[in-house]
């Protein structure tokens, strides 16, 4: 897909924004209610620009090759519900710290190396430039990193559970990935729990970068002290820089 499309149909909502209005959205924890001046999308619309996307391509063959080898390993059991229970309430905390450990991860030296992730690089860019729709997908080559990684971390689990996991895993990242999308696409939420991951993002980007870390969930910000009152902390250097371009 295009980046002219994606910039199109899964743009930044701050576009259009006053910087008066900016600094409404981050000082409180009222949403805004500057409008962007492009037309509001509907639902579809962003989807269909999201499913265009290699990154949406790889993740959606991804779920279903581990759907059919799951399906290919025999019928559901009890032992399946437990792993998919599992992974659910575990999804918010691993949401959480991979956002907060590896998307935020600072380089590190080791000997004469530099060890900086491409995930973390392209994270960093994210947050530089949060209108850029060229930042916003996750890369190609991390996704694949993703896939290997979650099908090895299933591997100590007897057969079919490693496969159900892996399902799970994987659908859980997906998720993540459109739901990022949305957040930053110029739809306008119809439910009060999508309004406040909208808000909440908002102030991620926009007020402090190392609070409001859940895209899907705001349960483990709240349970890890990570969800503050926004008065509470101080606008951090990267989104000062973000507000001097402006």
């Amino acid at each position: 897909m295009s980046v002219l499309a994606i910039h199109r149909l899964v743009h930044s909502r701050f576009t259009g924004l006053t910087n008066e209005t900016q600094t409404k959205v981050c000082g409180t924890l009222t949403v805004s209610s500057g409008r962007s001046r492009r037309p509001e999308l509907r639902l579809r619309a962003v989807l269909h620009g999201f499913l265009r996307s290699t990154t949406a391509v790889l993740l959606v063959l991804a779920v279903l090759v581990a759907l059919l080898r799951r399906a290919a390993a025999g019928p559901l059991g009890w032992g399946d519900a437990f792993v998919l229970a599992g992974l659910t309430v575990l999804r918010p905390f691993a949401e959480w710290a991979l956002h907060k450990q590896v998307l935020h991860g600072r380089p590190r030296r080791w000997a004469r190396f530099t060890l900086d992730s491409l995930a973390a690089r392209a994270h960093r860019a994210h947050h530089a430039a949060p209108r850029d729709p060229r930042h916003l997908l996750t890369p190609a080559r991390v996704v694949v990193e993703l896939v290997v990684v979650a099908w090895l971390a299933t591997l100590w689990l007897p057969a079919p559970l490693d496969a159900t996991a892996l399902v799970a895993i994987l659908a859980f990242a997906l998720a993540a990935e459109w739901t990022h999308v949305l957040l930053h696409s110029a739809y306008q939420p119809r439910t009060a729990w999508l309004r406040g991951l909208v808000r909440r993002h908002r102030l991620h980007h926009h007020r402090n970068d190392n609070y409001w870390f859940g895209l899907t969930s705001t349960t483990a910000d709240r349970m890890l002290a990570t969800s503050p009152n926004p008065a509470d902390v101080p606008v951090s250097a990267i989104t000062r820089a973000i507000q001097t371009r402006r």
